[in-house]
């Protein structure tokens, strides 16, 4: 039978200093690059001169989240195999590749052309909205669902905090990560989220791989693993089967949909599709593009096969470092596996993703404020110098609301991820991909849509609070 697993105080002490090397490690990387900010477009796009890799890196790494460091993990533990669609959902269809193939280049260039620096800008120049309607629309549902989106990753981040310390009080690491992180991004902007992204994102693979091949080399390989897993509940390898259930098959055909429809809210993440406008070279977009897709079918399929291996080794969720939360599947394998200092490393992987998604969106959602509400309809003569300024505080006031809601309001505000991808790509993704494939779009049809969508959202997220 499986032990529990125990993290020792002096353990514990060991994982935190590697965390706080890594820290250290990140808030370096702002330092150098604040001195490259020298205007609002090179704080808010990096004044589009980064290369394709660093791009690609900080296009998965603002995406992946605590979703592949923790959701993705506790999937594969629960559904076995069947985590699997997840996988393919957010690379084919409008998930991933679509984006890459349908949207990326001409975001690029039409971007460039207008001048546009956000998202909203893009939309007010493509719809010709000389009123400013939709640029003002479209900010404040930016900075609404984006805000708390970065406090959802503050509060994701205390499980990787509470596997460290056993289970105990976190709330000071959590609040040291969250400064670090804002920090670097209101120092570097654009330049210092992607810069650290590429390192995260490289951290995050590397870790995720180390702590999946030790776990491969235990138990015999894939095929050993996939035998094991029968073993210890023949669900998990039964296609038929999700969350240990077995369905019908039509039901199995509407799981497997539920799971590909998250690909959906990939065209209208802001956070993510900004990532095209900061290339240097359109040319280089296929080599980016490539690089992310791989990458996203690497770490994905290594983080569910985390969960695989945890099943097996632990049996069940109650012998998790924290007792019935499957999410801890990747927290338990390095502590159980590994030394310390080395687990410690390995769990910076997820805080990486965290972080790199999570500065993302606090940067989109202060540029909506600075750029498209300040600039744009108060201060449109403000000075670049003043405009970097406001920019940095903004960026810092932003952060500490975020951490503050996350303190507080912790669980509510982890629950509201899924709400806020849905709801980002409700009101954005239709809209950016007719706008860029389509002319025959028109701005009544935007707002309509809006409109239409927006209160649904609202409507059916208060009817299911309980």
């Amino acid at each position: 039978m499986a032990m529990p697993v125990q993290v020792t105080p002096e353990a514990s002490t060991v994982m935190f200093v590697s965390l706080g090397i890594y820290f250290v490690i990140v808030l370096i990387i702002g330092i150098i690059l604040e001195r490259f900010v020298k205007s609002v477009a090179d704080y808010f796009l990096g004044g589009r001169r980064l290369g394709p890799y660093v791009i690609a890196f900080s296009e998965r790494a603002s995406e992946m989240s605590g979703w592949v460091g923790l959701g993705l993990p506790g999937e594969g533990f629960t559904s076995g195999i069947n985590a699997t669609w997840n996988t393919i959902g957010c690379f084919m269809g409008i998930g991933d590749l679509g984006v890459w193939t349908l949207m990326a280049k001409r975001l690029r260039r039409y971007t460039e052309v207008v001048g546009a620096l956000t998202i909203p800008s893009y939309l007010e120049a493509r719809f010709n909205d000389t009123k400013g309607v939709l640029r003002f629309t479209s900010a404040v549902i930016i900075i609404l669902f984006l805000t708390a989106y970065v406090g959802a990753q503050f509060t994701a981040a205390a499980k990787v905090f509470s596997a460290i310390a056993g289970g105990g009080s976190v709330t000071t690491w959590i609040v040291v990560g969250a400064i670090i992180m804002i920090l670097y991004t209101v120092l570097g902007g654009f330049f210092a989220v992607c810069w650290t992204d590429f390192v995260q994102g490289w951290w995050a693979l590397i870790g995720l791989l180390i702590i999946t091949s030790v776990g491969l080399a235990k138990y015999g390989g894939f095929g050993g693993l996939f035998q094991k897993m029968a073993e210890t509940d023949p669900t998990l390898v039964n296609l038929n089967c999700f969350w240990g259930y077995e369905y019908i098959p039509a039901l199995v055909l509407v799981n497997i949909l539920a799971y590909i429809a998250i690909g959906f809210g990939w065209p209208g993440n802001p956070h993510i599709i900004v990532r095209f406008m900061g290339i240097k070279k359109v040319k280089d977009m296929k080599k980016a593009a490539v690089t992310a897709l791989l990458l996203l079918l690497v770490v994905y399929y290594l983080a569910q096969s985390v969960g695989w291996l945890a099943r097996v080794e632990f049996g069940s969720a109650d012998n998790l470092v924290v007792p019935g939360d499957p999410e801890y599947s990747l927290q338990s394998l390095a502590i159980s596996w590994l030394p310390p200092a080395a687990a410690g490393i390995i769990l910076a992987a997820p805080l990486a993703l965290m972080m790199s998604t999570a500065d993302s969106q606090l940067l989109v959602s202060a540029s909506a404020i600075i750029e498209d509400i300040y600039h744009r309809f108060i201060n449109p003569k403000a000075e670049e110098r003043k405009l970097v300024l406001w920019s940095r505080i903004t960026t810092f006031l932003l952060g500490i609301i975020a951490l503050i809601w996350a303190l507080f309001f912790g669980e509510s505000v982890y629950l509201f991820v899924l709400f806020a991808w849905g709801g980002l790509g409700a009101a954005f993704g239709s809209i950016m991909l007719l706008s860029l494939r389509w002319k025959r779009i028109t701005t009544t049809g935007a707002l309509q849509e809006w409109l239409l969508v927006q209160p649904q959202l609202l409507f059916g997220r208060v009817m299911r609070r309980d």
